[in-house]
């Protein structure tokens, strides 16, 4: 088996950066546009694990 280098790692995990990035972004705002832009406070504690560092 050839050994992997931290190329090829990266190169692999590029995608998934990305898909958590949209996930940020749009999960939140597709459940603010499905509650019609009515959010309880409920719904904020799984919104604030999306944020952003």
């Amino acid at each position: 088996m050839a050994a992997k280098t931290r190329a090829d790692l990266l190169k692999r995990l590029d995608p998934y950066w990305k898909m958590e990035a949209a996930n940020v972004v749009f999960v939140p705002v597709f459940l603010i546009w499905l509650a019609g832009g009515k959010v309880g406070g409920i719904s904020l504690v799984p919104l604030a694990a999306t944020k952003p560092a």
